[in-house]
């Protein structure tokens, strides 16, 4: 997912950010003004294993914790949560806390592998839904402005991504991205 393209969505540089499942080279560090929050469970397995993570996300709190564990206080005027949800125990909590961290006003710009009731992988045991996805954010209120449907990561994983705009904050029409279908 590009920087630029989560500007564009934003429609500018937010000024406060959280990036649940970051990674070792995770978008939050080009992005939000005054607090940036950076939360994965392996930030210190990937120290260990000579990711410059203190480089990387230098000027960033780094939190060491599960999106189902971690302590988080305040809301964010966008959250990230880019291809995270199906490497969780607990996927559905997970996105009911996706929700409430996220500004009433804010945005939540969430990336998922989708696979069927009987699908999954090796890579990805976690088997989430669209319908999941759908049901969970009717249940909290929360508006899907667009859906993307895109190419599979590799060729185990045949399904595609979904990639949801979620918020009342993103106005007017939403940019293409590239290589990905626009559903809704």
């Amino acid at each position: 997912m590009h920087v630029n393209w989560v500007k564009r969505v934003y429609g500018g540089n937010p000024n406060t950010v959280l990036e649940v499942g970051c990674g070792p080279v995770g978008l939050i560090k080009h992005l939000g003004m005054s607090r940036r929050v950076a939360v994965d469970p392996l930030l210190n397995e990937f120290r260990k294993d000579g990711f410059p993570i203190d480089e990387h996300y230098r000027g960033c709190e780094l939190l060491p914790s599960s999106a189902e564990d971690v302590v988080l206080d305040g809301q964010f005027d966008l959250v990230l949560c880019l291809n995270v949800l199906d490497h969780c125990m607990d996927a559905e909590k997970v996105l009911r806390r996706l929700v409430a961290w996220t500004k009433p006003d804010g945005a939540l710009i969430l990336r998922s592998d989708l696979r069927s009731r009987n699908g999954g992988s090796v890579y990805h045991p976690i088997v989430f839904t669209r319908e999941d996805v759908n049901r969970v954010f009717s249940e909290v209120g929360m508006r899907v402005i667009a859906e993307y449907k895109g190419p599979p990561i590799s060729p185990l994983d045949a399904e595609c991504e979904g990639t949801w705009l979620c918020g009342d904050h993103i106005m007017g029409s939403v940019p293409p991205y590239d290589g990905y279908e626009r559903l809704r």
